[in-house]
């Protein structure tokens, strides 16, 4: 399967939904996993917050969301070769972690935020040597605000925004202000909006006062947390352990974008300590970034180990999913 993926035909990308199904298909016959997401005010704004997110319609939004989420990673590696080749791989591996966190079947607003977050990852990447890149940096902060008002701990992001527009570029002071006025623009139409419905309060409680929590934590010592933390924990460590074999002999732009998901890592570790309720569905926020670990891992091994290694880990979490704990 890693071979049908290893490809630089685009159109390869319609069988993404195949392999969600493939990967996600035991939800369909096992019972539902508690969910204690906290959501953003604008979960709240589109009536989301009493929606019984374990029904059918939210298992298929849930599903179709880290489809998307898969072709917007493919679309990330395609357009700046992250991985020094022209592959689909990022996303099926992508799709294969976000499937080991057992509360990833059902609609979150986790889910909608990472699609937001991977938007704007995007116009990081497309400053890369842009001399006038700001409609890309205002992207950036538009983007991420969307996210922030879905999943709050993504706030972190706007450092890491910075971080990565030093990285990629010559950040200047006044692209600051533009990533900032990006961020600002979603918050003030939104506070608008809530004003007009006489909310206003409402929107700032949410979004602001109980927004943050510091180690807020609600993870359950069982098996069902068990496996997802291992799973997801060793291709961490497989990642950080290889970033010397990733980035050598890479071009200056690969080894830059490199450094970017190496720490997106980071900061997405910095969100389980300030997110409300953070609970083992916020593992997601790291996926995006070792989906390209795991790629880079695959491709350091022969073609059919690399088909044995995928094939295990598909099977492990197929297999997961029917557990009876």
């Amino acid at each position: 399967m890693i071979k049908l993926f290893r490809t630089n035909q685009f159109v390869v990308n319609i069988l993404l939904p195949f392999y969600v199904l493939l990967v996600r298909f035991p939800v369909f016959f096992t019972e539902s996993v508690e969910s204690n997401v906290s959501g953003g005010f604008g979960w709240q704004l589109l009536g989301l917050d009493s929606w019984n997110v374990a029904s059918l319609l939210g298992i298929l939004l849930a599903g179709s969301l880290i489809g998307l989420h898969g072709l917007l990673i493919n679309i990330i590696e395609y357009q700046f070769k992250l991985s020094g080749e022209l592959t689909l791989v990022p996303g099926i591996c992508y799709i294969l972690l976000a499937s080991a966190i057992p509360e990833s079947f059902y609609f979150s607003p986790l889910l909608i935020a990472i699609f937001f977050l991977l938007l704007a990852i995007h116009q990081m990447f497309e400053c890369y040597k842009q001399y006038s890149p700001a409609v890309h940096i205002f992207n950036i902060g538009f983007w991420l605000s969307i996210s922030y008002l879905f999943y709050s701990s993504i706030i972190i992001y706007i450092l890491f925004a910075i971080l990565a527009l030093v990285i990629i570029r010559n950040f200047k002071a006044k692209e600051l202000l533009m990533l900032l006025i990006g961020f600002l623009t979603p918050l003030a139409l939104v506070a608008v909006y809530s004003f007009w419905r006489d909310e206003l309060g409402v929107f700032y409680e949410i979004q602001f006062v109980q927004s943050l929590a510091w180690r807020d934590w609600m993870l359950n010592d069982n098996l069902q947390n068990l496996f997802p933390l291992l799973f997801i924990g060793i291709i961490f460590l497989g990642s950080i352990i290889g970033y010397q074999k990733f980035s050598y002999k890479k071009g200056i732009q690969d080894r830059k974008s490199i450094d970017v998901f190496y720490w997106s890592m980071i900061f997405a570790g910095i969100t389980f300590l300030v997110q409300p309720k953070a609970g083992i569905i916020h593992l997601l926020l790291l996926v995006p970034s070792l989906a390209f670990g795991l790629t880079f891992l695959l491709f350091r091994l022969t073609p059919s180990r690399a088909e044995a290694f995928h094939f295990f880990l598909l099977i492990s979490v197929i297999l997961w999913q029917f557990n009876p704990w």
